[in-house]
Order: C-alpha cells, then structure tokens, then sequence
C-alpha cells in the first residue's frame, strides 16, 4: 500500500508528530495515475478534516516510530531510469511500466533504433516452456491488440504503446512480427546497419 501522511513539520524532514493518514491499497492493476487520482481525492479532504479536528480539539498527533527498518526515504527519479532491461523478470518490468505511466514520462525500450514507450502492459507465465531472446516478440495477438515479448523470466505482454513522434495504439499494431527485437538502442542500431551496408558493398563488388 501507499499511504499520505498529514503531520506537523518540525526541523527533521518528514518526522513530525502525525496528524492523519490515508492509504491506498496496491495490486498487479495499479498504475501510477491511480495513485495521483487518489491523491487529487483525498489529500484536500486531509487537510479539511485536520483543521477541524484541531478546530474542535479533538484530533490529536501522535509520534512517528523510531524503528529505522519501518522508514523508506526515496529519491527523485530520471527519465533514464524508466528504461526497460528486458533480462529481468517480467513481473518486475511489469512494476517500472505501471510506475512510469502517466501523468510521468513512460517506461521505454527502443525498436529499430526509435524509441518505444510502453504505457499499458502486465506480467504473465508462459502457457509452455519456451527459449527466445530477452526482447524478442514471442506473440503477436491481433485480436486483443496484445503483443508477448519475452523477458528473463515471463512474459511480458504489451497493450498499449507509442512513438515518441506518434499517438498511443495497440502493440499488435506497431510489432508485426516475430523477428522484432526491443531494446537496441540507436548506437546498435547504426552499426547493424553499417555491418549491413559493408556486406551489401562487398557482394555487389564481387558482381
């Protein structure tokens, strides 16, 4: 779960008596819009309900535990950090795409030396056991408009993508085929393509 705090400040960052919580509880379909939406609801309400608690005088705080192993401190992120490593699990992958999602920049990946966001997907195990490359299209499922990329454990199925140049469509729609890659970054790219051009040089030299 995540949970909004609403406490005192005092010269320790974020350690004040607490006044009042709310919390959001997390499953495999929450997206981080859903904790911004919840936030937008609640936290107003907060502050409505901590005032006239204090107002009458029968709200008071209490002091946050002293147990260092119950404290979490996070530190802002970077775009770069959304990047997605497809040698890792699905399921962890999973996570970064719905913590990445709107109203932030998206979990990314790159295809055919363009870059490729993901806002929609989820984890799922694999109806047989399978052998593919970490990043390589193992599914394409027209009818849903879902495409199974293969990860270091799972798959990962993919429902809605974009461009950085496009709009928002369904994965089927931007990965036609089995033989699709993600991950290559540009650099990668351009020397594919620059050991594709020297070979295609050579044979039309031997012509």
């Amino acid at each position: 779960e995540i949970t909004f705090t609403l406490h005192f400040m005092v010269e320790e960052l974020d350690a004040g008596p607490v006044l009042l919580q709310r919390s959001l509880s997390l499953n495999s379909d929450t997206y981080l819009s859903d904790v911004h939406e919840f936030a937008r609801e609640e936290v107003p309400e907060l502050f409505v309900e901590a005032v006239d608690g204090l107002e009458r005088g029968d709200l008071s705080a209490r002091p946050q535990s002293e147990e260092r192993e119950r404290a979490l401190r996070c530190y802002p992120r970077k775009h770069v950090d959304s990047r997605i490593d497809w040698s890792r699990s699905a399921d962890r992958i999973a996570r970064l795409v719905r913590a990445s999602a709107d109203p932030l920049f998206g979990a990314y990946t790159f295809l055919d030396g363009r870059t490729l966001r993901v806002w929609r997907a989820r984890a799922e195990s694999p109806a047989a056991d399978t052998l593919g490359t970490p990043g390589q299209v193992a599914e394409r499922r027209p009818g849903s408009g879902e495409v199974a990329v293969v990860t270091g454990d799972g798959f990962l199925v993919l429902e809605e993508v974009s461009f950085d140049d496009g709009e928002r469509r369904r994965a089927s729609d931007v990965l036609a085929s089995n033989r699709d890659r993600l991950g290559q970054a540009t650099q990668e790219a351009v020397r594919e393509l620059r050991d594709r051009v020297t070979e295609l040089e050579r044979r039309l030299g031997e012509q």
